[in-house]
């Protein structure tokens, strides 16, 4: 059954009722989908996500957006060896940098941010996945950053 249009009514095996809210039932399934999209290996470019009012294609979830101008930015020696030790992972994230000409080994120049279905990470992003990428020890990596703009694109 369904009550005031926003919620269906579950009766279980075990006799018990479950309000099941539709809204929310609704953004959970699109967030499932964004989520397969971008990190499943299965998923393709051509891949189309349907979400209630929108719909989007593989490759429209992820892509890069130019930095202008360019960030410098200067790390510690740590970001420096985690950066180092995950450049590809960072670039399949759609990061891009270069080394700052003529300054320490610390600094670089961000020239690219992943755009995640059209939001643009910052660079508060950036560090938090170098962060992130310093405790990380293999398999699969789920950026923080990603998930937040995911969940608030599934709608």
């Amino acid at each position: 059954a369904q009550v005031d249009s926003k919620f269906i009514i579950v009766k279980t095996e075990c006799e018990k009722l479950l309000a099941v809210d539709q809204h929310a039932a609704d953004e959970r399934v699109a967030l499932e989908k964004l989520e397969h999209a971008l990190f499943c290996a299965d998923s393709h470019d051509g891949l189309e996500v349907r979400m209630t009012k929108r719909k989007l294609l593989g490759h429209d979830i992820l892509k890069q957006s130019a930095v202008y101008p360019p960030n410098r930015v200067a790390l510690s020696t740590s970001q420096v060896q985690t950066l180092r030790h995950n450049f590809i992972l960072l670039q399949k994230w759609k990061f891009s940098f270069e080394k700052e000409p003529r300054t320490d080994d610390r600094s670089i120049v961000i020239t690219g941010l992943p755009s995640i279905c059209g939001r643009v990470a910052g660079l508060d992003d950036f560090f938090e996945i170098l962060a992130e990428l310093n405790h990380f020890r293999g398999g699969e990596i789920r950026p923080a950053f990603v998930k937040r703009i995911l969940a608030s694109q599934a709608f």
